[in-house]
């Protein structure tokens, strides 16, 4: 089986990471989560992409990280059926 997503951060962290080396180089961040074509994309149930994929993370400071817990159901239904694009052709990837 084969899943390819996306996830994405709440703009205030976004700032936080653009303010840092090496990204305070590449200038402003070009785009806002309210304006994201990717993160206002519908969904079948009628909410948006950005509203399942935008990770709630915590700040874990005796690691001096963040982290979060992010849970993905896959079935068959949804990688073969009316939203997948169908079985995959040939050997498995290597």
């Amino acid at each position: 089986m084969e899943f390819t997503s996306q996830f994405f951060f709440n703009d205030s962290l976004s700032r936080v990471v653009y303010a840092q080396p090496p990204y305070n180089s590449h200038g402003e961040m070009h785009s806002r989560n309210n304006n994201d074509a990717s993160t206002a994309k519908r969904c079948p149930d009628g909410t948006t992409a950005g509203s399942h994929l935008t990770l709630d993370l915590k700040k874990n400071e005796k690691l001096k990280a963040f982290e979060t817990q992010y849970s993905i159901v896959l079935t068959e239904e949804t990688m073969h059926g009316k939203h997948g694009r169908g079985p995959r052709r040939g050997p498995p990837p290597d």
